[in-house]
């Protein structure tokens, strides 16, 4: 599970507010990490995305799990305990 380091995330910016909002994203395999702010780092939203094979939508994915975190740090401990509670191996 050292993949899950925020050091790994790449980050992605708002064209229209750059420092106002940006994600830090990482891909391993079908999911998908982010670790999302709109107020310029005063709070985050820590989410893992599902992708979701379909013939209709290429990207098509599901959320799995959204919460609020103070701090971006603290995001992928988050994610490491909510992918051992969901049971899923990397």
């Amino acid at each position: 599970m050292g993949k899950l380091d925020i050091k790994n995330f790449k980050i992605i910016r708002n064209r229209q507010k750059p420092d106002f909002a940006w994600m830090h994203e990482l891909e391993i395999g079908i999911y998908r990490f982010r670790i999302l702010t709109m107020d310029g780092g005063f709070s985050y939203t820590a989410s893992i995305e599902k992708h979701i094979p379909s013939a209709l939508q290429k990207h098509r994915r599901k959320t799995i799990f959204s919460e609020k975190v103070d701090f971006e740090f603290m995001a992928p401990d988050l994610f490491k305990s909510k992918l051992k509670e969901l049971k899923i191996e990397l």
